[in-house]
């Protein structure tokens, strides 16, 4: 049960605190209930954002999420159902929304070089019709495609771009092969190497300070 409080000011007295205290709690009240759903085919939930981000901002926003202690990621869809689940929850909303996929390689083949940021296998698509294309040599992101396309497919588009976002939590760990989890490798590599530097510096001070002095 949540405990409201509502601090009054100095220049509120009878019927204005009332008001002011019935406009406070209609905004509480109508504060949308948590959006997270649950696709009870693989038991991950998904969230939908509108706000829109740049795609590497996107990251970062999915990852500040967490439900039910599991932390959000930029949606990876690798099925039929997986991508039909999302159209038929979210709709419309579903359309230009960033997923968490991304291409590497010069772009020379469009269809090349994709993966999903949890490392998972890229083995499922549902591209837009005429996509991927690389317009501009630059598309290089996927995202929902928008309006006058079928819902639900894909489109490649720039980083750059500006989109909201779907969110997945899984209660399953992210793979270890996944970019989140390899920079934290890296950071505890980095902590590694810093504690043997600090010992060896240790080491020869000591070694220095027992060294006897050369006769004169």
């Amino acid at each position: 049960m949540m405990t409201c409080q509502f601090v009054t000011p100095r220049f509120c007295n009878g019927s204005v605190c009332v008001l002011l205290a019935a406009v406070a709690l209609g905004l509480l009240l109508s504060r949308p209930a948590s959006a997270q759903v649950l696709d009870q085919a693989n038991g991950h939930y998904y969230d939908i954002i509108d706000q829109a981000f740049h795609w590497d901002d996107a990251i970062n926003a999915a990852a500040a999420h967490t439900y039910n202690g599991m932390q959000g990621y930029l949606v990876t869809i690798t099925s039929q159902q997986e991508n039909d689940f999302l159209t038929n929850t979210f709709g419309d909303r579903a359309r230009e929304k960033w997923a968490g996929a991304f291409r590497t390689g010069d772009g020379s083949d469009p269809n090349a070089g994709w993966h999903w940021l949890t490392g998972e296998t890229w083995d499922y698509t549902n591209w837009a019709p005429g996509e991927p294309n690389n317009a501009g040599g630059v598309e290089n992101r996927m995202s929902l495609k928008g309006g006058g396309n079928p819902l639900g497919t894909w489109n490649d588009t720039s980083f750059d771009s500006f989109s909201g976002y779907i969110i997945e939590y899984s209660p399953t760990p992210v793979p270890e092969s996944s970019p989140a989890v390899s920079f934290g490798l890296l950071l505890a590599l980095g902590g590694v190497i810093a504690a043997c530097a600090s010992v060896c510096q240790k080491k020869a001070a000591l070694l220095q300070e027992a060294r006897p002095e050369k006769e004169t």
